[in-house]
């Protein structure tokens, strides 16, 4: 809490971070059938990923690369583990997050990595829909909405 918000309890005003602070115990839904398919998809991209990476035996001793590999199949576990055990929306959120792409954003792929360029296109294409809303979950209540 800020010097500004404690100022405002004290003349009794009501904090402009109260409304935020009830609405925190309420967990945005989740479209659990949707979500598992979405998690068996990046368990499954991510682990075609980590095969083609691992291809390049040269490579492969490059201590960074290798580590690139194992960091990708335990984020694909973790994808399977999820689907096995349930997961919440900042699980999935999570799980997306630490898909991390082999170069910096906008950057083109380096030449060693052409032959996984649509493994890794997969494996990003996934974990960006992990992070996307669905429709199914916006629980705006509109019509087109299931019920």
């Amino acid at each position: 809490m800020g010097l500004w918000d404690r100022l405002r309890g004290a003349r009794g005003e009501p904090s402009a971070r109260a409304d935020d602070e009830e609405d925190t115990g309420v967990a945005p839904p989740v479209d659990v059938p949707a979500r598992s398919a979405q998690l068996v998809e990046l368990d499954d991209a991510l682990r075609a990923l980590a095969r083609g990476l691992a291809a390049d035996a040269d490579l492969m001793r490059n201590p960074g690369y290798a580590q690139r590999v194992a960091d990708y199949r335990e984020v694909a576990a973790d994808a399977a583990r999820l689907e096995r055990e349930g997961f919440d929306r900042a699980g999935l959120t999570d799980l997306a997050n630490q898909v991390v792409p082999l170069t910096r954003a906008g950057a083109p792929l380096a030449p060693e990595y052409a032959p996984v360029a649509e493994a890794h296109a997969r494996a990003l294409a996934v974990a960006d829909a992990l992070r996307a809303v669905l429709p199914s979950e916006t629980g705006s209540g509109g019509d087109d909405q299931p019920g």
